[in-house]
């Protein structure tokens, strides 16, 4: 069966409103608990903002499978549902636990392993970003456009690595490549 991607952007916005909601109320309680090792933080707070996202998903879409970054498994096996969300529910877990208010929830829902619609919520500034597969991006519902009058040399192009590149040398050496062709 096929779902009209405005029903599935609308579904992620409401998914990534759900997740977001719970953490600006977390963060503004200003406790985060959770487990902290060296190299890697998980909060309560992850946890539960996934569950609300699931939760919203599947009270639309019972058949859809979910992926979420806390889940141990799948809520379907691979090939068994044609729609496959993927959920991070805290992406900038560590700017949470530290205080930092730049957090946000994401969402994407793919068909056949294609990518559908995709859903960012920041909570804290409360923006709703929402992509549609051939149908654009809006920010708050008004369209994001592309173009702009500054020369292409007044861009940057800037990506985070998470702490598994400084101890694992597989992980280095991908990025030192990635970096390598950033700069060409």
């Amino acid at each position: 069966m096929s779902e009209p991607r405005a029903d599935l952007a609308a579904i992620a916005g409401e998914a990534v409103r759900a997740g977001g909601d719970y953490l600006q109320e977390a963060f503004r309680n200003g406790r985060v608990d959770g487990e902290y090792n060296g190299t890697d933080v998980t909060t309560v707070a992850d946890r539960e903002a996934q569950r609300r996202i699931r939760s919203a998903i599947e009270s639309h879409y019972p058949d859809h499978a979910v992926d979420g970054e806390e889940s141990d498994a799948p809520t379907t096996a691979e090939g068994e549902a044609d729609y496959r969300w993927v959920v991070d529910p805290l992406d900038g877990t560590n700017n949470f636990a530290s205080g930092l208010p730049k957090f946000a929830s994401a969402v994407a829902a793919c068909r056949d392993g294609e990518p559908m619609v995709a859903a960012i919520h920041e909570p804290v500034v409360d923006e709703l970003y929402l992509a549609e597969r051939g149908g654009g991006t809006t920010l708050d519902g008004e369209p994001l456009r592309t173009e702009s009058a500054l020369p292409l040399a007044h861009g940057t192009v800037a990506f985070v690595v998470g702490l598994d590149a400084a101890t694992d040398p597989e992980v280095a050496g991908r990025i030192a490549a990635l970096e390598a062709a950033l700069r060409d």
